[in-house]
């Protein structure tokens, strides 16, 4: 009874011991607070140290634009600028000079990997000169995007008005009256600014005078009255 006895306890003590092990290698649930909606959750197993967020929802809020930054100030110029840092600095790839991070344009979405806003190439002074040569060797664009975007208009529509018009203003009945470098100013589109609705084509001076009254019929009417109880000239 004895030898039974002594293979009962080591084999008892064997199995205690591989109950051990085996439970140090079960890792305890530990909880930690989403950097987006700052909710207690569990991480994924083995995630412990890289999850930042508690599930899908709030993943996609960290990785949007501005989140990657905010979460990761080490990487910022505002943070660079308070440590005595020199800001960063890129090449453009135009005019092939290095400078600061803050003369290119940037947008809004952010890299992932650095967490800084994504920039443009090319730098702000050669984004400005290159647009500055579109425009003028596109002016017949540049004009017809305008009155599309302002008024809903296309160019032949006010080509139309101007000819029903006979190319002048339509309250003075004046045409080139106006100049700059030497050349007169196009006629201004008037319009409705509660209804947005295109009424006809003036001068700078009568486009200014109705926006002077407000577009008030009344105003106008007592401009009148005025004018002629003193010494107007109608």
């Amino acid at each position: 009874m004895g030898i039974f006895a002594e293979i009962r306890n080591k084999t008892g003590s064997l199995f205690d011991k591989s109950c051990n092990n085996t439970g140090s290698l079960i890792k305890k649930k530990i909880e930690k607070v989403c950097v987006v909606c700052e909710k207690t959750y569990t991480p994924v197993l083995g995630m412990e140290k890289r999850q930042k967020y508690c599930g899908a929802t709030c993943r996609s809020q960290y990785h949007k634009r501005g989140m990657v930054k905010q979460f990761n100030p080490h990487m910022t110029p505002q943070y660079l600028a308070s440590v005595s840092l020199e800001e960063l600095r890129h090449v453009c790839t135009r005019c092939k000079k290095e400078k600061n991070r803050s003369e290119f344009y940037l947008k809004e979405k952010c890299s992932k990997r650095t967490g800084l806003q994504i920039r443009i190439s090319w730098c702000k002074e050669c984004m400005k000169e290159n647009s500055s040569k579109w425009a003028v060797a596109n002016k017949e664009k540049t004009e017809t995007k305008r009155l599309k975007r302002q008024y809903g208009i296309t160019r032949e529509d006010f080509n139309k008005m101007l000819k029903e018009q006979g190319g002048t203003c339509r309250i003075c009945k004046k045409a080139g009256q106006h100049f700059r470098n030497g050349r007169p100013l196009p006629l201004n589109v008037d319009h409705n600014h509660e209804t947005g609705k295109v009424r006809g084509l003036l001068c700078i001076n009568c486009n200014s005078g109705l926006g002077k009254f407000g577009d008030s019929v009344d105003s106008l009417k007592e401009a009148i009255k005025y004018l002629d109880e003193t010494d107007g000239n109608i």
